[in-house]
């Protein structure tokens, strides 16, 4: 928190700052997001080649790439899950996160939902001027 005391900028300086930070991280972003892209399509190409040539892996000149599985959890009947964890108490088996949408919906209809509360976060909206 100190060096935010030493920083001499204005307001009006800091403002502009942000928005100069802001846009290089965006474009930075896109051209994240454009490599994430290029390397999802590649795995892909990559998987499908091996399994049409019946290979657990193969190597190019620089590293090697083998399939590896795992056994995921997949939910095909929630309301028989919801009941099985009702029943049990294993609440370990979810995940503890809010449907923010669905809270506000209900909030919106003047409905509370025990167990929530409410918290106010403050936050920059930036606009160009």
């Amino acid at each position: 928190m100190d060096e935010l005391k030493e920083d001499t900028r204005t307001l009006a300086e800091c403002i502009d700052d942000l928005d100069a930070a802001r846009q290089t991280r965006l474009e930075l972003q896109k051209r994240v997001d454009a490599l994430a892209e290029t390397e999802t399509y590649l795995r892909g190409k990559i998987l499908a080649d091996l399994k049409q040539h019946g290979l657990s892996g193969a190597a190019g000149t620089a590293v090697r790439v083998s399939v590896k599985e795992s056994t995921v959890p997949s939910t095909e009947d929630y309301a028989a899950l919801c009941k099985y964890i009702q029943e049990t108490g294993q609440f370990d088996l979810m995940q503890r996160r809010l449907n923010d949408a669905a809270i506000r919906d209900r909030w919106g209809e003047g409905l509370e939902v025990p167990g929530v509360g409410r918290v106010v976060l403050k936050k920059l909206s930036i606009n160009k001027i």
